[in-house]
């Protein structure tokens, strides 16, 4: 009876696809590292409204959740960018949302263009720990959203995030 009812869980969140947008830094998306595709950030909105070093910034956001542990191997995030007028921004946060808290931040140098955040190049560089990833766009504008792809180059440690004895 319990292998029916898994079976049948997996076929539902298969046929509903991934959820990948959270609406505030209470619920964020946990990224993992076979990573996300197809987020649009056009259908979200503002819940992160000041980011570190970018100030006010009107633009949708989403928000993921990640941990740095002994034995990851991942290097770095890359967003993919599917959206000709889309200026991605990446800003990584101990503190979700935080007005000051800038771990790490990497933006595209033009619209449409592809991002990488590397966690050795920032300072500090970015270790051990959990963080939160915020992606919206770098502009001045409510409108500078689009679709992406996130990929991590390595591997991100499994966390535990409920455990029941039935």
């Amino acid at each position: 009876m319990k292998c029916t009812k898994f079976a049948a869980a997996i076929a539902l969140c298969l046929t509903m696809g991934q959820a990948f947008a959270a609406q505030d830094c209470t619920t964020p998306t946990a990224l993992t590292q076979a990573g996300v595709s197809g987020v649009n950030s056009c259908n979200e909105t503002n819940t992160v409204g000041t980011l570190c070093t970018f100030n006010s910034n009107p633009s949708p956001d989403v928000i993921f959740s990640f941990s740095l542990a002994a034995g990851h191997t991942a290097t770095q995030i890359s967003l993919t960018n599917s959206t000709a007028g889309f200026t991605p921004n990446l800003v990584v946060q101990v503190a979700c949302g935080s007005g000051d808290d800038c771990t790490g931040t990497a933006t595209a140098a033009a619209a449409g263009g592809n991002v990488s955040l590397v966690f050795a190049s920032q300072t500090p560089a970015i270790g051990n720990g959990s963080y939160f990833l915020v992606v919206d766009g770098s502009t001045a504008s409510a409108t500078d959203c689009g679709t992406f792809a996130l990929s991590v180059d390595g591997t991100l440690p499994v966390q535990l995030q409920k455990f029941s004895v039935d």
